[in-house]
């Protein structure tokens, strides 16, 4: 089981092969968990009272857990929301199976995916917010323009107290590739 894990570290975000990003520089699936789960570390003080720090810090850690398996399914592909949600859902029963809280850490991922807490929301929040910080430094570092990144998540940061600063903090500094 760990090795199925273990291979979120060698599984790269699929959204940015598909923008012409080369594999050898493309972020992996692992280290975007790790920076959402630093996010939500660092930041959930400073998002409200209401937050629990160290159930956002699980829920990010667990979000993508399911891509070390079935890869990451983007808009792109041709796999229906629900078609995607199935298919991790039964990869991430199968994972978290044999651990002793896997139940409850299978539920936290639920929880995730319904958008159905307050940490739930910020962690989502925080995907797409370390997803622009992303696309900005390889909008810098490589001249193409990623500006499908930045504009598509903009309504999930209409609530929340320091994550729609950051963003706007993003999009303020962003210096586009020309289109």
């Amino acid at each position: 089981m760990l090795d199925k894990i273990y291979a979120l570290k060698q599984t790269k975000r699929a959204g940015w092969l598909q923008s012409g990003i080369i594999p050898a520089e493309g972020e992996s699936v692992a280290d975007h968990s790790f920076f959402v789960a630093l996010l939500a570390l660092l930041i959930a003080p400073a998002e409200g009272e209401h937050i629990n720090r160290e159930k956002a810090i699980r829920m990010a850690l667990l979000h993508d857990l399911a891509e070390s398996v079935i890869g990451d399914i983007t808009p792109e592909d041709a796999v229906s929301p629900d078609e995607k949600f199935s298919l991790e859902k039964s990869t991430l029963q199968d994972l978290l199976g044999d651990f002793p809280d896997g139940r409850d850490l299978f539920e936290l991922w639920l929880e995730f995916e319904q958008g159905n807490s307050p940490e739930a929301v910020f962690v989502r929040r925080l995907d797409k917010l370390e997803m622009v910080l992303q696309a900005a430094r390889y909008e810098k570092s490589t001249g193409i323009n990623l500006a499908h990144f930045f504009t598509g998540v903009s309504e999930l940061f209409h609530q929340g107290e320091l994550t729609p600063a950051l963003y706007q903090l993003l999009l303020q500094s962003r210096k586009p590739a020309q289109e």
